[in-house]
């Protein structure tokens, strides 16, 4: 949804919402951090930050005492069969690339002067390459039991590590060669150890025991697996909350 577009619900208008619920009509926040135009991309990185400076200008016509915090914008990868397991295994399109990096220049700059202040969250998030923080850098533990005979699927997969739920991960069926790959996403376990897990796929695959298994960053190359946000707010800095103002 591309926020400033005419069919798409006005994010000032929600905010106004959020403001007659006070019965003072003060606005119930003190700063805007502006992380929106992932999905305004185009071609020409003067066109893609157009909508982002409008929206900031419409913020700061409805709030100008309210500090707009701009942030940088991550990129998208593409993989085939390896999972964003490496960097090398990643690829990054031109629009992700050159012209994300004149975007992402402009951010940090300020944006044509429509933002107090900007964080670089790619520092914190992605890789020195611009691409993912790979999977092979977090190996959480093996499979205790094998699983999947090859013919009946199944939902089973016994590790022996706890899982944390809703994270997708990716198992090394290649005795730690990293040539062939499958993803699993823990939606329930039981147990204390083996911990009997029940995901969303459902394959036949042979799983076997000792099979090495990783922490995968993304689903798709675009949104962020649940660890890899935990992880990646855990790197920012408490330094960058002194660019957030109380009022």
């Amino acid at each position: 949804m591309q926020t400033l577009a005419a069919s798409a619900m006005k994010i000032w208008q929600g905010l106004d919402e959020l403001s007659t619920m006070n019965p003072n009509g003060k606005r119930p926040y003190n700063n805007y951090l502006q992380r929106m135009g992932r999905n305004d991309n185009n071609a020409a990185s003067a066109t893609w930050l157009t909508p982002i400076r409008n929206l900031n200008t419409r913020l700061r016509t409805r709030d100008p005492t309210i500090p707009i915090i701009g942030a940088t914008i991550p990129a998208t990868t593409t993989t085939t069969t390896e999972r964003h397991q490496t960097e090398a295994g990643q690829s990054v399109a031109a629009l992700w690339g050159a012209t994300l990096a004149a975007v992402n220049a402009a951010i940090l700059a300020g944006n044509s002067g429509t933002t107090d202040n900007v964080i670089d969250f790619n520092l914190y998030r992605m890789a020195a390459s611009g691409k993912f923080r790979p999977g092979s850098e977090h190996l959480k533990g093996a499979v205790a039991v094998s699983t999947g005979d090859g013919v009946t699927p199944t939902t089973q997969l016994i590790l022996d590590f706890m899982p944390s739920l809703g994270q997708q991960y990716t198992i090394d069926l290649s005795a730690g060669a990293g040539t062939s790959l499958s993803g699993r996403t823990v939606i329930d376990f039981t147990g204390t150890g083996p911990y009997t897990c029940t995901c969303i796929e459902n394959f036949s695959t042979i799983v076997p025991a000792g099979s090495l298994v990783y922490e995968q960053p993304t689903p798709d190359g675009t949104h962020f697996n649940k660890e890899y946000n935990i992880q990646s707010v855990a790197n920012v800095p408490a330094s960058e909350a002194a660019k957030f103002v109380v009022l």
